[in-house]
């Protein structure tokens, strides 16, 4: 449009465009073709593509969603190129998920393979790293587990697609809380602070304070808290 064809009193082409009102018939009937082919493309790929994805599936239902959408606001946009795109990218996806069925390696290449991030209560720094996730954001995904120490956790897990994979400690081992240290309330009534036991507060390793070394083993990390088990259990 020209500059001087845009006015803000210009209500009408605010609310509806600068297209014909008959438009409107026809992108109902563009909105229910690509609906109809959105389902189809997402029933072709798997049952996957309805839950958690990793990032191949991600990248083809953005390529999904991108090729599809265009038609929708443009009117001089046909719908056939729609079912080319959506046609294009199922085959390519049912390709490379062939391909990795048949081969260990290539199905690792693309989809990504899971992560140790927590080892018997040590958070394993190296993979920390890789997978690009900070410490408080473990500490978030336990506490949404139920988790308020490391001892808890025999092994955490990021699987390919994003999620966490956790295994809890059948034991009573103290660890490192990870309840918030301004909730000093709640954490006095569901912990009980183990005297002769400290956790590195980087990686949550833990050891006995009369082992005789200052840094962690793990880290080298020399700041050091308190190990925490919770209020009922009588071991400690």
């Amino acid at each position: 449009m020209k500059p001087e064809e845009i006015h803000l009193y210009d209500y009408i082409r605010i609310l509806f465009g600068d297209v014909p009102y008959e438009y409107f018939i026809e992108a109902l009937v563009r909105i229910l073709f690509t609906f109809t082919i959105l389902i189809i493309s997402l029933r072709l790929m798997g049952r996957r593509m309805a839950a958690m994805l990793d990032m191949h599936e991600l990248s083809g239902l953005v390529a999904l969603a991108a090729g599809i959408g265009v038609p929708l606001g443009s009117p001089d946009r046909g719908l056939l190129p729609t079912a080319i795109i959506a046609t294009i990218v199922i085959c390519m996806q049912r390709l490379i998920f062939s391909i990795g069925f048949k081969n260990k390696k290539i199905e690792l290449l693309l989809h990504g393979d899971m992560s140790l991030l927590i080892e018997d209560g040590t958070i394993n720094l190296t993979n920390l790293k890789k997978t690009l996730i900070s410490r408080n954001r473990i500490y978030a995904q336990l506490r949404s587990f139920g988790i308020k120490n490391m001892g808890e956790v025999q092994r955490l897990y990021i699987e390919n697609n994003g999620g966490f994979t956790l295994m809890k400690n059948d034991g009573r081992s103290p660890g490192l809380s990870i309840i918030p240290k301004y909730d000093i309330q709640f954490e006095q009534s569901e912990m009980k602070h183990i005297k002769d036991t400290c956790s590195c507060t980087i990686c949550g390793y833990t050891r006995k304070l009369n082992e005789g070394f200052e840094k962690c083993n793990n880290c080298g990390n020399n700041d050091w808290e308190e190990s925490v088990v919770e209020n009922n259990q009588e071991n400690f």
